[in-house]
């Protein structure tokens, strides 16, 4: 590393110069030296593509950072920056400096040797990061061949785990199980350093013994971030379900890695991380393959007084009667003071001890009937609970040692000159999983990181039913053969850490953290808020009303504000309490939250249709974004990437015939027969991607770029208006909202992260055919005629005809999508169509302000979206309209509750009680009337008013 002085002399100058233009980042989550990669938004034509950046922390220690365009504005200025560094600590605020062009290659100099190394053989990629070297197989079943430290091995034969239950004889009562081999198809070096290499590796699973019904294959894409000089290398699983729900069932799947030893089996650890007790502190288990004690003390073969010199006993004047007594009794006994290390007591301070042939005979008679415990495993099968265990041999039972509530997912196993430490985020989260080490006792041991134990039931993911249930009895919208969960994901990420000694204990414990919460750089609100980062129309809060010396009166805020503000916080605080209150973690619900309540059961409606898990209806994934992009606060962060993983992975399929949409709300993720592309759009996975340059959340952008292809197989409106009474001489149909705006939003993303015209193109012919409909957006009362080659819409309808029930257009992220884009494209005719929508959406039908021509454009009743009245106030600066927002807004258009002119009146409207059992299972909090859809959609109108209509 270089000297703090060359470096404060190098870029004070730039300091200087680039005052103006430096960027604030804070980290959500705190700890030591990292590797972390975050994005950062930029207005347009602020930046030039080349402007080079560095990162600098409080005390002047300059880090090189390595970027990269994710997203670019119209002009091909850059929009979206991601940038990757290895500052040494994330303790405290840092600072993003562009540098001046004349400084650029003198700074890029300085730090040439702070570099990864590549290196592509014709069988294989080697990454150097300058503690230890990967080796990653172009092809065979091992995704990771070693790690090594030098000439050193610590980690081996990285492999994948997966395990099914064959159920042929289900009624014999006889069940058997396949195990399956990883298979390589492709390994791709995606990043190249100098800060951060990334390696992209895509297979499938296989076996033999294929049932005789499908081929199932579990299709998968893994990632390693290696950083240079970082201690740790991130890995993220992402896999496909790609069976037969009827007859595969998964048993077990996982990650596995081989651990060489050098050291004698009494020289060889294992520890396992458990509950957290406090941001610093950590429950850690720990315990040698063979712990030397026993009735007898191990004495190292050593004379009596070589020993006596390396334990002084003190002065007998100075001790007390008895003491003396006891300590020569003991030296007596034991031939070992008992002041001082023993043996024992340097083993479990991991420090290395003889080997067996160093002791004397009675030492070694003691290493040879010491038990060698050979197998450990730390199983967590539901979120309240995970236990211990370990045995000697196969041949022996499990030996329960402890256990506690909820592990934070860290293993550790190798001897005391290396090994590796494995961490699973969102460990206790994701039940069922598990951490094994096996054969300790041998020369390779052997480490398991369970996503989903073999010790749990097999994965079951035929749907909850064999009865439909349809839309007006349960909200469900059942058809056949479409409750499949055939082509969905799920995508975990991991932490390895390899050593060449085994680390303190403190140390394992920031390893467990940065495991369960990976370090984040981001900006600060504010920032976002200038740079129109997703849009310009998003509301700050006003905090200061909650400070002793700042009444809201004094700064000018209302009374208005200050009480949406307070609802705002408490929706959150209740959705996040209701996670946990109703315990929706496990692997495949972790993230999704439920849709509408039970006040009779006090129970969310998870066995009622339509009416369980939301996936992501009506956008409370953009509710969570904003709520974070306007706080920075790291709780909301955490519950919108826990939904956006969840969302984008199991809501959605990514193979076969229903590629590109997504399954609408239901009591299974994938059961209700909706499929369609609003779920599964790219625009509810932009938060995450552009943030924290998530390369996963960018396949699965990418993945969605065509998804109107399936209006060919899959008609969005085949059952309630089927195209022999809507006809349409087009190939396809769709409704304007939400197919064709969730098609915009994916040819949007596609557009400006990879500057393909052809998706420009497809967005500006749909704006232009839009536009030149009778009534715009409100044309016809039933589907478009669709053409998927160019994007050309059509109407073909009854002349005249206009729709009123168009809601969902705007309410599945198409009013936050037009809000952004409008701002980039310049389509003036779609800009008034727009315009008019927003308008005339909720306008009364004697409002003055309509014409002959627009007497039947709306009104939409069917839900109340007071956003769009507060974007056409804004557009046209018409404060009366900004009123109608509010009073839209505080009173509802049919249920008026609240009267806007007097404060008193204002309820409290998202405030829960506790209830208590016997009522009730245990205590939660409950607001009873609550529904997701009401909440999610409350809270962006306010969030969006206090600009638009301020």
């Amino acid at each position: 590393m270089k000297r703090l002085s060359l470096i404060i002399a190098l870029l004070f100058p730039l300091l200087v110069a680039a005052e103006d233009g430096s960027i604030v980042l804070h980290p959500i989550q705190s700890g030591p030296k990292a590797g972390v990669s975050w994005g950062v938004p930029f207005l347009r034509g602020e930046i030039r593509k080349d402007t080079k950046f560095i990162l600098m922390d409080n005390n002047g220690k300059a880090s090189p950072v390595q970027q990269w365009v994710m997203a670019s504005w119209s002009d091909g200025s850059p929009k979206w920056i991601g940038f990757a560094s290895v500052p040494d600590t994330l303790n405290d605020q840092l600072m993003l400096m562009p540098l001046a062009r004349s400084e650029e290659r003198r700074v890029a100099k300085e730090f040439a040797a702070e570099s990864i190394k590549s290196i592509e053989t014709e069988s294989a990629f080697i990454i150097d990061n300058g503690l230890f070297q990967c080796t990653f197989p172009k092809t065979g079943e091992y995704v990771i061949e070693s790690i090594c430290y030098g000439d050193n091995p610590v980690a081996l034969n990285g492999r994948l785990l997966l395990q099914t239950e064959d159920r042929s004889r289900w009624n014999e009562k006889i069940l058997s199980y396949k195990d399956y081999t990883t298979n390589i198809n492709k390994v791709t070096l995606e990043q190249n350093g100098p800060v951060r290499a990334v390696v992209k590796v895509e297979g499938d699973h296989f076996t033999d013994k294929v049932s005789t019904d499908t081929v199932l294959s579990l299709p998968f894409t893994l990632r390693f971030y290696i950083y240079y000089n970082d201690v740790a290398i991130q890995l993220t699983h992402s896999f496909l379900y790609d069976g037969n729900p009827q007859c595969d069932f998964v048993k077990g799947l996982g990650v596995h890695f081989d651990i060489p030893f050098r050291e004698e089996v009494h020289n060889r650890h294992v520890f396992f991380s458990g509950d957290r007790y406090s941001y610093d502190t950590i429950g850690l288990w720990h315990e040698p393959v063979q712990p030397l004690v026993g009735r007898r003390v191990l004495r190292p073969s050593r004379s009596m007084e070589e020993r006596r010199q390396d334990y002084p006993m003190k002065r007998p004047e100075d001790r007390r009667p008895e003491a003396i007594q006891r300590e020569r009794e003991n030296l007596r006994r034991y031939g070992l003071p008992p002041q001082g290390p023993s043996v024992y007591h340097r083993q479990m301070a991991c420090e290395r001890i003889a080997d067996r042939e160093e002791f004397d005979e009675s030492g070694q008679a003691l290493l040879r009937e010491w038990a060698v415990w050979n197998d450990f495993k730390l199983t967590q099968l539901n979120c309240d609970g995970f236990s211990i265990q370990k045995r000697t041999q196969q041949a022996s039972p499990w030996i329960y040692s402890d256990g506690g509530y909820r592990a934070t997912g860290l293993v550790l196993a190798g001897d005391v000159s290396g090994g590796l430490a494995v961490s699973l985020k969102d460990f206790w989260q994701s039940y069922p999983v598990a951490l094994e080490v096996s054969n300790a006792a041998s020369r390779q041991a052997g480490m398991d990181i369970w996503m989903w134990s073999p010790e749990a039931p097999a994965m079951d993911l035929r749907h909850y039913d064999t009865i439909p249930h349809g839309l007006n009895a349960s909200y469900e919208d059942v058809q056949e053969g479409l409750s499949t969960p055939y082509g969905i994901g799920r995508t975990h990420t991991l932490t390895l850490y390899p050593y060449n000694a085994i680390p303190s204990r403190e140390t394992v414990m920031r390893w467990s953290e940065r495991g369960a919460n990976p370090p984040r750089l981001l900006c600060t609100p504010a920032y976002y808020h200038a740079k129109k980062a997703f849009g310009a129309h998003w509301s700050l809060p006003y905090n200061g009303w909650a400070s002793d010396s700042v009444s809201a009166v004094q700064a000018g805020v209302s009374d208005t504000v200050v009480w949406l503000e307070t609802q705002l916080d408490k929706l959150l605080a209740f959705y996040e309490q209701a996670v946990e209150d109703n315990r929706w973690y496990g692997f495949w619900n972790y993230g999704d939250v439920m849709h509408s309540y039970d006040g009779e059961r006090h129970s969310w409606l998870y066995d009622v249709g339509g009416f369980a898990w939301d996936n992501t209806e009506l956008a409370p994934e953009m509710w969570l974004w904003y709520s974070f992009l306007r706080t920075g606060r790291s709780d909301v962060f955490r519950m919108a990437e826990a939904m956006s993983r969840h969302t984008a992975e199991v809501d959605v399929y990514h193979a076969g015939s229903l590629k590109g949409l997504g399954s609408r709300h239901n009591v299974s993720h994938w059961g209700c027969g909706a499929k369609e592309a609003r779920i599964a759009q790219a625009g509810w996975k932009r938060f995450y991607a552009y943030l924290t340059t998530d390369e996963r959340m960018g396949d699965l952008m990418h993945e969605v770029t065509d998804a109107d292809w399936t209006t060919l197989q899959w008609d969005p409106l085949r059952i309630a208006k089927p195209r022999s009474q809507f006809p349409s001489s087009a190939p396809a149909r769709l409704r304007w909202g939400p197919d064709w705006t969730s098609f915009a939003a994916n040819w949007f993303i596609e557009w400006e992260r990879t500057g393909n015209k052809k998706y420009l193109d497809k967005l500006m012919t749909g704006m232009n055919c839009l536009a030149a409909l009778p009534a715009g957006c409100f044309t016809g009362q039933g589907p478009l005629g669709y053409y998927p080659e160019t994007g050309k819409i059509i109407y073909e309808g009854p002349e005249g005809a206009t729709d009123h029930t168009l809601h969902l257009a705007t309410i599945m992220g198409g009013f936050e999508l037009f809000a952004e884009m409008l701002d980039d494209i310049d389509n003036p005719a779609f800009q008034q169509c727009w315009y008019n929508y927003c308008l005339y959406y909720s306008m009364p039908e004697n409002d003055p302000m309509r014409t002959q021509e627009t007497a039947d454009w709306g009104p939409i009743t069917s839900f109340n979206t007071p956003r769009l009245t507060a974007y056409a106030g804004w557009k046209s600066g018409d404060e009366t309209l900004k009123a109608r927002a509010w009073e839209e807004f505080l009173r509802g258009r049919r249920n008026p509750y609240f009267d806007i002119t007097i404060r008193p009146l204002f309820g409290d409207l998202y405030g829960s009680t506790l209830l208590q059992p016997s009522d009730i299972l245990h205590t939660k909090w409950e607001i009873p009337n609550v529904g997701t859809n009401g909440s999610a959609q409350w809270s962006l109108n306010a969030i969006f008013l206090m600009t638009l209509a301020k």
